[in-house]
């Protein structure tokens, strides 16, 4: 509801690409709630991951291009790394169209890839936790 009013109020009108956000959030939103529910498990089993998990946090934000550009890279090593990075496709898929632009299809590809895994990881994990972990609390 925010982005249409606020690309209306900058003076950009919604372009055709800008479609491509109905289907990248849903994405964006089963990837990451997989992950949460992933991570949940395995925190409550093992103590000490959530502080490991702020930690590589920091490290994704800084090696995800959120803050710089990847256009800024000249290196062709470093773009290659950087396509390595699952989060770099998830952030282009929602990035892209609204810049006007159409993700690749190796964006959309990797996405729905690491969500499918993700979420198959994730449901295999709490299926086969799910009676212990009352007592992980």
């Amino acid at each position: 509801l925010i982005i249409p009013i606020v690309l209306l109020a900058t003076g950009n009108f919604p372009t055709w690409e800008l479609s491509f956000l109905l289907l990248s959030v849903p994405i964006i939103v089963f990837t990451l709630n997989s992950l949460g529910m992933l991570i949940s498990v395995i925190s409550l089993r093992f103590r000490d991951v959530p502080p490991m998990v702020g930690s590589i946090l920091n490290v994704v934000f800084y090696l995800t291009p959120v803050m710089w550009l990847a256009d800024s890279i000249k290196s062709s090593l470093a773009h290659f790394l950087l396509g390595l990075n699952p989060i770099y496709h998830l952030v282009q898929i929602f990035r892209l169209p609204l810049l006007g632009k159409v993700p690749t299809t190796e964006n959309w590809i990797i996405s729905l890839v690491m969500c499918a895994g993700v979420t198959g990881i994730a449901l295999f994990v709490v299926s086969r936790t799910r009676r212990r972990l009352v007592f992980w609390i």
